[in-house]
């Protein structure tokens, strides 16, 4: 059976992205991402909403230009695969990670007149 797994996101940064290396040296890093849900009105009639924390995960060329251009407070649009990951910590607690891993990150905050647009994918 074929299936497809495929997310787009709109939401601020968290986090400034790290660049880091694995041990064979591919660039990769991650930041988190807040995304916000509209989950209708108040008694008042005001609108409510709930915030949602990702974290996003960009390797080799992505990762090296994400850490160029996203900062913490920016809104981006985060396209790419949902990766579920489980893992045992220290204490030997299984705990599970949802992720997306990137394979397109734009950065949609309007740039000031004196710095070229940049835009990663």
């Amino acid at each position: 059976m074929t299936s497809f797994n495929l997310v787009t996101f709109i939401g601020n940064v968290g986090k400034d992205p790290e660049l880091r290396k694995t041990p064979t040296d591919i660039s990769v890093t991650q930041f988190s991402f807040a995304v916000d849900k509209y989950m209708g009105k108040d008694e008042d009639g005001k609108p409510v909403d709930t915030t949602m924390w990702l974290t996003v995960v960009a390797w080799r060329d992505l990762a090296e230009q994400v850490v160029k251009i996203v900062r913490k407070g920016k809104l981006v649009l985060v396209s790419g695969k949902l990766a579920v990951r489980e893992y045992t910590d220290k204490e030997n607690v299984k705990h599970t990670k949802v992720e997306i891993v990137a394979s397109t990150v734009l950065a949609l905050d309007k740039k000031p007149a004196e710095q070229p647009e940049a835009e990663v994918s």
